[in-house]
């Protein structure tokens, strides 16, 4: 891996940290162990964290190996995130959290070669070590296949099954991503991989590469919130990103509509400004 500030990075590499000290050495070191022919930046940004986090760092600091910056308060991981966000220079972007690390030393390398052999592609993802199969797919689901395409149907659905530290994408304008979030502290919501996986979603095409990638803590400090919450109807609606139409429904197996139905009509009343009662009518139409 290259590292310099003269040239322009292909890739940058956002870290957020919160109280990390004892595993900030191990992320960096792994992003630093990518066999990749072209520059990436290594953005660090710290939520005020209160451990020794910030003097694990000092070394990378000085040596310009990182770009660092740090709370004054703690202000979040959505927050961090468009910190960090607002810093990256890079063409495409991926996205490490502080206690996880990469384990496969070509993942950045192949994930940028396959976005630039394909325009229409948006984002290339993988998975992480003991993720068998994807996140929706229950025991019944086989073959348990990881989706490609036009992901933005099954991302509604099913939730977000793309895992956060396994996904490279081409680097949004940061005041589209500004827009996304809302930076309005009462709008913003408690996870920020969903939303930009949405947000990627309608905007191109996403492949998977089928690797196990990064290694997953899972104790982690700060834990993470997988299902929507009441304060995405906001901000999708307000972005423009989600819309009602019976294709969506449609798009459930006929044998899962059923079954699928309490969860469907529950993450579209959290993501748009409709009366659930509408969806319920939508589907009992589909499904007759």
């Amino acid at each position: 891996m290259n590292s310099t500030k003269e040239q322009q990075p292909k890739l940058s590499v956002l870290i957020r940290a919160y109280n990390n000290a004892g595993t900030i050495v191990r992320a960096i070191e792994s992003v630093l162990s990518q066999k990749a022919p072209f520059d990436i930046q290594i953005i660090v940004v710290n939520d005020a964290s209160t451990d020794d986090t910030h003097i694990k760092l000092v070394p990378y600091i000085s040596e310009g190996i990182v770009e660092y910056r740090e709370q004054s308060i703690r202000v979040g991981a959505v927050l961090n995130f468009i910190e960090a966000s607002d810093m990256a220079k890079g063409k495409y972007t991926a996205v490490l959290d502080a206690d996880d690390y990469y384990t496969a030393s070509l993942f950045l390398w192949r994930a940028v070669s396959m976005l630039e052999a394909n325009r229409k592609l948006i984002a290339v993802y993988a998975n992480y070590e003991g993720q068998a199969v994807p996140k929706f797919c229950s025991k019944k689901d086989k073959p348990a296949l990881f989706p490609e395409g036009k992901l933005f149907e099954k991302l509604l659905f099913y939730g977000n099954f793309i895992p956060s530290c396994a996904i490279v994408y081409h680097t949004p304008p940061p005041i589209e991503l500004s827009e996304l979030f809302r930076l309005e502290r009462n709008t913003i919501p408690v996870v920020s991989d969903y939303p930009v996986n949405l947000y990627l979603s309608r905007r191109g095409e996403i492949e998977y590469l089928p690797s196990a990638v990064y290694h997953y803590t899972t104790d982690q400090l700060t834990p993470t919130v997988s299902r929507p919450g009441t304060k995405y109807k906001e901000i999708a609606y307000r972005f423009g990103i989600f819309r009602i139409r019976c294709d969506h429904i449609k798009m459930l197996r006929p044998d899962r509509i059923s079954n699928s139905f309490e969860l469907t009509a529950c993450r579209i009343f959290f993501f748009c400004k409709i009366a659930s009662d509408l969806v319920r009518e939508t589907v009992k139409i589909i499904i007759k």
